[in-house]
C-alpha cells in the first residue's frame, strides 16, 4: 500500500516520539503507560478511594469496586473456603458476577492489559466464601499459537490447532488479588483451579468439547525470573521454554488514531487485516503489524535515513526478547497426547486422576499456602495492605510481579 511521503513521515515521527522519546524503550514505563490509560478507558475517578457509612452495618466503606477485593489479611489459609464464579452480561445471581464488575476487578488487580482474545473463551472468579470477596480471576481459552516446547512434548513437527482447539484449554489470564497472591500464594490458587475437573467439564458443556490437556506460560518470561505455576508437580508441570518477541505497541489513543487515518485515507475504510482465520488471533496485532509494515515499506522509497532509524527502533526498543516458561496439565489421564494426536481413543485414568477434583486441588493448596502464612508472619513480612492500581499507586507498585 502506498502512502503520501507527508503521511509517511508524520506516522514515522509518531513511531519515534512515543518509543524513543516518551517510552525510553523501557518495558517498565510501556506497561505503566499502559495502566494508566486502561484505568481512564475504565471509569475510574478519585470517588472510588472515598469511604461512607454502610447502613446496614454502620461501617465504614470505600465506594470504589475494590471493596469486592479479598483484604481479610488475618485469617488464614486453612481457615478459607473458596467457590467459582462464573461471568454473565448482566442480572447476575449469587454464584455470577457481571462481566463489567469482572473487568473492573481484573483491571485493579492485573498489571497487565486484560486485552479481548479470540476464539471461544470463559471467565471465572474465584471467591472465599466466608468474606465474600473475590482472591482470583481467570480467563481460559482456545490455543491460537503454534508453540515450540509443544510440539517438542507432543513430538511431532507441529500440532494441527483446530484438533488441539477440541481437546486443550489455554490458560490466559490468571491473576490473584494482591496481597493474597503475596501471603496466600494466590498464583498457585487460581492455577490449580484451571486444572480441576469441575472447570474442564463446565467448558466441555459449553462448547461440546472434550478437553483433556491445559497449558500455559509465564506472564513476563525471563524479564521476570520466578513463576507462579513452579511447584505444583504433579497437578502441574514444566515443559520448556518458548521464545518470543514481546512487541510493545502504541498507545491505545495514538493506535486508533493512525489505524483510522491509514483506513480512510487509503483504504477506502476497510480493515486493513480481514477476519476470516480459521483459527483466529488477535485483529489489533494485526493490524498493528501491518501498520508497520505499510511504513516501513514506504520509508524505503522516500527515505532510507528514517527507515533505518525506525527499524532499529523497532529492534532495540519496540521488539523484546523473551523466553517464557512453557507449562502443562494432564488432568489426571496418563495418555492424553496420544488421544489429542488420534493414536487412541481411550483415555486412561492415571492414579493422579482424583487429585484434580475441586476439593483436592483446594487441600492441596492449602497445604503450601498454611506453610508460606505462617512463615512470612513470624518474619513479619505478611502485608496488611490492599494493594491495587490507581493513577496514584502506579508509581509506587511493581508493575511485573
Amino acid at each position: 500500500m502506498q502512502i503520501s511521503k507527508e503521511d509517511a513521515f508524520k506516522y514515522y515521527n509518531e513511531y519515534i516520539d512515543f518509543f524513543e522519546t516518551f517510552l525510553g524503550g523501557d518495558i517498565v514505563n510501556y506497561y505503566r503507560s499502559k495502566k494508566r490509560q486502561r484505568l481512564v478507558d475504565m471509569g475510574y475517578t478519585d470517588d472510588w478511594l472515598e469511604k461512607t457509612v454502610d447502613l446496614s452495618t454502620g461501617e465504614m466503606s470505600v465506594n470504589g469496586p475494590q471493596k469486592d477485593l479479598f483484604d481479610d489479611f488475618s485469617m488464614e489459609p486453612n481457615d478459607m473456603d473458596f467457590e467459582i464464579v462464573e461471568v454473565v452480561p448482566k442480572k447476575p445471581s449469587t454464584k455470577e458476577i457481571t462481566a463489567s464488575h469482572y473487568t473492573q476487578l481484573l483491571e485493579l488487580t492485573a498489571s497487565f492489559n486484560a486485552d479481548n482474545s479470540p476464539g471461544r473463551s470463559t471467565r471465572l472468579a474465584i471467591r472465599e466464601t466466608n468474606s465474600g470477596k473475590f482472591v482470583a480471576f481467570i480467563k481460559l481459552g482456545s490455543p491460537v499459537i503454534s508453540m515450540r516446547p509443544r510440539h517438542e512434548y507432543f513430538n511431532v513437527k507441529k500440532v494441527d490447532l483446530k484438533i488441539l482447539n477440541q481437546h486443550c484449554l489455554n490458560g490466559f489470564n490468571i491473576v490473584p488479588a494482591q496481597p493474597f497472591g503475596f501471603n496466600c500464594l494466590g498464583g498457585k490458587l487460581a492455577a490449580l483451579i484451571c486444572v480441576c475437573h469441575g472447570v474442564r467439564e463446565a467448558w466441555d458443556d459449553k462448547y461440546n468439547a472434550d478437553i483433556v490437556f491445559f497449558e500455559t506460560t509465564s506472564l513476563y518470561g525471563s524479564i521476570k525470573g520466578s513463576s507462579q505455576y513452579d511447584g505444583l508437580k504433579p497437578l502441574i508441570r514444566y515443559r520448556g521454554d518458548t521464545e518470543s518477541k514481546l512487541m510493545m505497541n502504541l498507545s491505545d489513543d495514538k493506535y486508533k488514531k493512525l489505524r483510522d487515518d491509514i483506513q480512510d485515507k487509503y483504504n477506502d475504510g476497510k480493515q486493513l487485516v480481514p477476519d476470516t482465520q480459521e483459527i483466529p488471533t488477535s485483529r489489533k496485532m494485526r493490524t498493528q503489524s501491518k501498520m508497520l509494515s505499510i511504513l516501513k515499506e514506504n520509508l524505503k522509497t522516500y527515505d532510507l535515513d528514517k527507515f533505518n532509524h525506525l527499524s532499529k527502533v523497532v529492534k532495540e526498543k519496540m521488539a523484546i526478547t523473551t523466553q517464557k516458561r512453557y507449562y502443562t496439565s494432564d488432568f489426571g489421564y496418563t495418555n492424553s497426547v496420544d488421544y489429542i494426536l488420534g493414536n487412541t481413543k481411550t483415555l486412561i485414568k492415571g492414579e493422579n486422576y482424583d487429585k484434580f477434583t475441586f476439593e483436592n486441588v483446594i487441600k492441596y493448596w492449602k497445604k503450601k499456602a498454611q506453610k508460606r502464612f505462617e512463615n512470612l508472619k513470624a518474619d513479619g513480612r505478611l502485608r496488611k495492605e490492599l494493594e491495587f492500581w490507581t493513577p496514584q499507586t502506579i508509581d509506587t507498585i511493581d508493575i511485573i510481579r
